[in-house]
C-alpha cells in the first residue's frame, strides 16, 4: 500500500491518498492489480518577475539545496547550473510588461 502519513500544520491528521486526507485507515489496496487509467489535470499559473529580469533567482518554484549548493525548479525537476537566467525547460511564457498596481497576484 502506497500512503503517506499527513501532519500538515504539524498536526498528525490521517493518510493522504488519491482522494484527500483521510482519518480512517490507509485504503490504496484497489491498486494492487495496477492503475488501469490515469486522470490529467493542468493549472495555469502567474509568476512576476521585477523589471523584465526573468531569471530563477525570482520565481518562486525554485527550491535551493544548501548542503548540495545547488538549484532545483519544482515544476521541472531541472537541475539548474545558475539562477541568473531560465532553465532550458522552464514553461513559463512571457506575456507582458505590467505596472506594480496592476499586478494580479
Amino acid at each position: 500500500m502506497n500512503c503517506l502519513r499527513s501532519s500538515i500544520g504539524g498536526i498528525g491528521r490521517g493518510w493522504i491518498t488519491s482522494q484527500g486526507i483521510s482519518d480512517g485507515e490507509c485504503d490504496m489496496g484497489r491498486f494492487d492489480q495496477g492503475v488501469k487509467f490515469f486522470t490529467v489535470a493542468e493549472c495555469e499559473i502567474q509568476v512576476n518577475f521585477p523589471e523584465n529580469d526573468v531569471a530563477c533567482k525570482w520565481c518562486p518554484f525554485i527550491r535551493h539545496y544548501d548542503g548540495l549548493n545547488r538549484n532545483r525548479c519544482d515544476l521541472t525537476n531541472e537541475i539548474l547550473v545558475s539562477t541568473e537566467y531560465r532553465g532550458m525547460k522552464c514553461p513559463l511564457t512571457i506575456l507582458n510588461e505590467v505596472e506594480k498596481g496592476d499586478l494580479n497576484t
